[in-house]
């Protein structure tokens, strides 16, 4: 924190851009903290204090515009500045992509024992749910993890998109458990009795003619449990009836997770970043304003925001047009609502119908 506060101060009287500042931020402050972030769950007030650090060197002045603004693409408004949450949990997403893929490495024994208590191996990071559910039906499983392993669980299933029972097409390779589409009274299911007996996937529970297995088909499947009549009943009615009366599809399911439709093998911590941002990301509202003051103009804001760093490679002129597309830059009519200037009229034509 020492070092970190030392070089913000340095870099602070060297007088650069917005932009400029935000790739110091980057390169050379958070490469600080790249070495121990994947490995080390800091707490929550230190990373509130790196954030802090980082927006007011960033802004150098009182933030303007919503920090869930400007950590998004210059395409959406903001210019992709750096924050601490989003770099550590990408980075802890990652560890997920290194633990799928099939080198052998020692590291790897810790997490999988962790992994495999849920009986389902590497299976448990397609679950369709989000983490309270998994952490409602599988709390005693969660609560042995240890903290790093316990928030890798957690920023996964915070960050995957939950298909609900509409939008899934593939629904025979779903698996069963802890599917936010297969629920009784709002709650996810988890037998673990029919986990260790082979029964992983929707397709599992149909034979050959597209119909629900038998009572007695699974009571000889399942020989430990007591509550085979209950779980089979409640299993088939949490059951969309979509899925029991739609034809039999030849579909060959793939071994790979799969992060919001993409195979975790082509998936980066960008990837993962973007995937952050597009949860907490809010549109600027100074586009309300300019459509208020053009009312018949019709805005391709897309356009708009991307043609900000395509005009100029000048970090100081990509700063300058973005604050006024923004309306933040300090006009003169803005300077006079703050009292630093005596009138709101242009110098030049003494009115104030300028765009800026």
């Amino acid at each position: 924190m020492n070092k970190i506060e030392c070089s913000i101060r340095a870099w602070k009287m060297r007088g650069l851009s917005m932009v400029g500042r935000n790739l110091i931020v980057k390169t050379l402050l958070a490469s600080q903290l790249s070495y121990i972030a994947p490995v080390v769950d800091l707490p929550e007030r230190v990373v509130k204090k790196l954030n802090t650090m980082f927006f007011k060197f960033i802004w150098n002045r009182v933030e303007a515009v919503k920090r869930n603004t400007i950590i998004a693409d210059y395409e959406r408004g903001g210019i992709n500045i750096f924050q601490v949450e989003m770099f550590f949990n990408a980075l802890k997403m990652s560890w997920i992509k290194k633990l799928n893929n099939s080198s052998p490495a020692c590291w790897k024994n810790i997490p999988l024992y962790y992994v495999n208590k849920f009986g389902l191996g590497m299976n448990v990071f397609n679950c369709n749910c989000s983490f309270n559910q998994i952490n409602t039906v599988c709390k005693n499983v969660i609560d042995t993890f240890p903290v790093f392993y316990n928030n890798m669980f957690k920023v996964w299933f915070n960050t995957k998109c939950t298909s609900n029972k509409a939008d899934i097409s593939d629904y025979y390779n779903q698996i069963i458990w802890n599917n936010d589409a297969v629920t009784v009274n709002k709650k996810t299911l988890f037998y673990r009795d029919w986990i260790e007996a082979g029964f992983i996937f929707i397709k599992d529970l149909f034979d050959d003619d597209g119909s629900i297995y038998s009572l007695e088909y699974f009571r000889h499947r399942i020989p430990r449990t007591g509550n085979i009549l209950f779980q089979y009943f409640a299993l088939c009615n949490a059951l969309p009836n979509d899925w029991k009366n739609a034809p039999i599809l030849d579909q060959i399911r793939t071994e790979s997770i799969v992060f919001n439709a993409v195979p975790i093998e082509a998936c980066s911590s960008k990837f993962f970043r973007h995937a952050m941002v597009d949860k907490i990301y809010v549109p600027p509202i100074c586009m309300n304003y300019w459509c208020r003051r053009f009312p018949n103009y019709n805005f391709d804001w897309e356009k708009i925001w991307g043609s900000i760093p395509c005009c100029t490679s000048e970090a100081r002129l990509i700063s300058l047009n973005w604050k006024i597309i923004c309306n933040i830059y300090p006009t003169k009519v803005v300077l006079c609502k703050m009292g630093k200037e005596d009138t709101n009229l242009c110098n030049s034509c003494n009115t104030v119908d300028h765009i800026i």
